[in-house]
Parts: structure tokens; C-alpha cells; sequence
């Protein structure tokens, strides 16, 4: 019990953090409570939803714990994530259609996509091996100078200019992993 006390405690001041945060941040607190904590529930919709959120904030949330472990600081997350998921949206989207088939092209984009994130790693990785850089610095510089050059991309030459949204073309439905749980986007992604 004694080794997962710092766990509990830290959840609870969480807990206690955010509602004090919404109770006082809205003109109705129970209902801005409510939402927050009960209505996630309430649908498979928003279930399944809020747990495919959490996957990818959980995965993000490893990475960042495997290299805390090592021993380094990365706070480069943001574009070891972002990137790759522009080389895979850019992979399969359907102006880059090459006529094979959803197996052949999801191969190839997952590899471009870690490979990617893979190489954003590596970069302050080798500065601090080969030149004595600190890695949490140049993880930090190489994300506030690449973060821009992502988000011109999506919101310019890259974006869906048949939509309103700053976002590339939606990847169609056969590139897509399937859900567990319609009609939400709930997925063996999780996993």
C-alpha cells in the first residue's frame, strides 16, 4: 500500500484540482461538473470516445515514462507525435493514390510515420552523445521550430480546402482501423 500511496494522493489532488477549477470557472458549477465527470458515461458514443483520447495521451504519456527511465528529459513529444501523424495522413490520403491496396499502403506509411517520430528522437539523442548538448534543451528548440512548420503545412498547402477545418483530407475508411464501439472511434489502437 505504502508504494502506491504517492499515486493516490496524486490522483486525488487531481481530482480535487479540477473540481475546484470548474466549479468556479462557469456560471453553473453542477452543471459543468456534471458534464465533466458523469456525462462520459452516459453513451457508448462518449465512452468510447474519451477511451480512444485516452490511448493516445497514455501512449505519448510511455514514451515520455521510457525516457524519463533512460535517465533524459524529451520534451520534443509533441513533435515525435505530430509529424508522424502528418506523414501518415499525407501517406493516406486520397490525392496520394497509387492503386494499392489498403494493406500495401498502411505498411509502408506506418514505417515512413515511425520512422519519423524515430528520427526526432534521434536528433537530441546523438547531440548529447556526440556533442555534449542537453537533450532536454535541444528536444525542446527542435520541437518550437518544427511545431510551425507542421501547423503551416496542415493549415496551408496540405489542408482540405473543401472544409472549414485546419486539417489535411480525412483518411478513407479502409485505411482506418475499425471500432469496437459505434459510433464511436473506440479502436484496437487502445490496445
Amino acid at each position: 500500500m505504502k508504494r502506491h500511496l504517492p499515486s493516490v494522493i496524486a490522483l486525488a489532488a487531481g481530482f480535487a484540482g479540477i473540481t475546484v477549477f470548474l466549479l468556479f470557472s462557469g456560471k453553473n458549477p453542477g452543471i459543468t461538473l456534471s458534464a465533466f465527470f458523469i456525462k462520459p458515461f452516459s453513451s457508448w458514443w462518449h465512452l468510447g470516445n474519451m477511451l480512444n483520447m485516452m490511448g493516445l495521451i497514455l501512449f505519448a504519456a510511455a514514451g515520455s515514462a521510457l525516457a524519463l527511465q533512460a535517465g533524459t528529459f524529451n520534451l520534443g513529444g509533441e513533435i515525435q507525435i505530430y509529424a508522424p501523424a502528418l506523414v501518415t495522413a499525407v501517406m493516406l490520403t486520397p490525392g496520394n493514390n497509387s492503386g494499392a491496396g489498403a494493406v500495401y499502403r498502411i505498411i509502408p506509411a506506418l514505417i515512413c510515420a515511425c520512422a519519423a517520430g524515430a528520427a526526432l528522437g534521434f536528433i537530441p539523442g546523438i547531440l548529447r552523445a556526440k556533442l555534449k548538448i542537453n537533450e532536454l534543451l535541444s528536444s525542446f528548440l527542435l520541437s518550437a521550430a518544427l511545431v510551425p512548420v507542421v501547423d503551416y503545412l496542415v493549415g496551408g498547402p496540405l489542408r482540405d480546402s473543401g472544409k472549414n477545418l485546419l486539417a489535411t483530407r480525412f483518411i478513407p475508411e479502409n485505411f482506418r482501423i475499425p471500432p469496437f464501439l459505434n459510433p464511436s472511434y473506440f479502436n484496437i489502437s487502445f490496445l
